[in-house]
């Protein structure tokens, strides 16, 4: 994939539920349930936004609270 993105100049988007998979990526998005955008960025910054010690644990907050991770990242957003 990252030959599509570096040699070839085209962007690849990729779906999973795979963490180790993340660090392949540039920019990560995390959706809630119902397509709602929770977190876009650097793989790197993922863990420090939820704050979160691992990433499996991401999967947890955003099902048990959607609209608060949800809020969260729309303010963010607006302080940028």
């Amino acid at each position: 994939m990252k030959s599509l993105a570096n040699e070839q100049g085209k962007t690849t988007l990729m779906v999973t539920h795979n963490p180790e998979e993340l660090s392949m990526c540039d920019k990560v998005a995390v959706f809630a349930t119902g397509g709602s955008l929770c977190y876009f960025g650097k793989p790197g910054d993922l863990m420090g936004f939820f704050s979160a010690k691992e990433i499996v644990s991401i999967y947890r907050k955003v099902e048990e609270n959607p609209t608060e991770w949800t809020m969260e990242w729309m303010q963010r957003c607006q302080l940028a």
